[in-house]
């Protein structure tokens, strides 16, 4: 059910100073979704997930993260919710072929509550549909040797996105988006 891609979005970001890149392990990364629809959850994911990731740890702010996942494989387990996410009330996934996520910005978190992880937030800016609206991302990050694992949640509003229409009434307002990588070091 998770075996995916990679994660939330795709980012540009012209760096010749970042210090690692990331060859992210589509097998073991996936990024998942619960929101709740007519009272019930609706848990799913997306098939269809990639990640350009460029980041020193140690030296974050010179770094960056693209991201995206493809709309069009989502998956519910529910047919019709299925057709009613991707449709054109939906992600409108024949227009709107990915959704994107593109750092401006990577810092070490003051604190970190997660034992033998860093904590750090991207920020960037979130597009989905066409739209794009400033969103912080925070995440930890475990590194085994040239192995790192990086785990965020996140939480969207969807008609920040204009995603559903006044009979989407009793479809949750927010998602809560799980993103999980795991990435090998390049160089």
């Amino acid at each position: 059910m998770k075996r995916l891609a990679t994660t939330a979005a795709v980012c540009a970001l012209a760096a010749p100073a970042w210090a690692s890149d990331w060859r992210v392990d589509q097998a073991d990364s996936s990024v998942t979704f619960e929101t709740q629809a007519f009272g019930s959850p609706v848990n799913g994911y997306f098939e269809n997930i990639g990640a350009e990731i460029d980041l020193d740890p140690d030296n974050p702010g010179i770094g960056g993260i693209s991201a995206y996942v493809e709309p069009g494989t989502v998956f519910t387990g529910t047919p019709e919710a299925d057709t009613a996410l991707t449709g054109p009330d939906g992600f409108a996934a024949q227009s709107f072929f990915r959704a994107t996520f593109n750092s401006t910005d990577i810092r070490e978190a003051e604190s970190c509550v997660v034992s033998g992880a860093r904590c750090f937030v991207a920020t960037g800016i979130l597009n989905i549909r066409g739209g794009g609206r400033p969103l912080e991302v925070p995440f930890t990050l475990v590194e085994e040797g040239d192995r790192a694992i990086a785990d965020a949640t996140i939480v969207v509003r969807r008609s920040d996105y204009g995603i559903g229409t006044i009979e989407w009434g009793l479809a949750g307002r927010m998602t809560t988006v799980n993103i999980h990588i795991e990435a090998d070091r390049v160089n």
